[in-house]
């Protein structure tokens, strides 16, 4: 069954736009500020955990899309978008009362979203059920430790 356009980024790209959402409703509470410890390391962490998740969403959505140049180049502009929006967010706390932003910050959201980007393909060869465009009469093949060089496990449909 051939997914349309629409569906295909409901699928794949809508959960990147709503974690994307998620971050900044975070970053625009003053609450979270008393709630997260301040010691150096916790939020620091926090920060890489955050933008691991974020950076991983959006290699698993370049990946699906329906061009070579995406697919080709996934890790490099997950790279790029993820640390450009987690600069842009920091930039966004600047503005919010009670919130600093801090060069940290943006070093620790990098590094999640790079360690993400390199990660995904032996994420996906432990873990197909997060394998994306499967080649034309294959399916999803849910065996640890098997797949092509990019990571995607399929197997002949039947």
């Amino acid at each position: 069954m051939k997914v349309s356009y629409i569906g295909h980024e409901l699928i794949y790209g809508a959960p990147v736009l709503a974690y994307a959402g998620l971050i900044f409703v975070l970053s625009s509470s003053t609450a979270l500020t008393h709630v997260i410890p301040s010691v150096f390391g916790f939020d620091k962490l926090a920060h890489f955990c955050e933008y691991y998740i974020f950076g991983f969403l959006i290699h698993r959505w370049l990946r699906a899309k329906r061009s070579g140049f995406a697919d080709r180049y996934a890790a490099h502009l997950t790279v790029v978008i993820g640390t450009l929006y987690g600069l842009s967010d920091e930039w966004h706390q600047s503005f919010v009362p009670g919130r600093h932003a801090t060069l940290w910050d943006v070093l620790f959201d990098g590094l999640g979203v790079v360690t993400a980007a390199l990660s995904y393909p032996a994420i996906i060869k432990r873990i197909p059920f997060f394998a994306v465009n499967p080649p034309q009469g294959l399916s999803p093949r849910f065996v640890a430790g098997k797949g092509d060089k990019n990571g995607r496990c399929f197997s002949k449909k039947g």
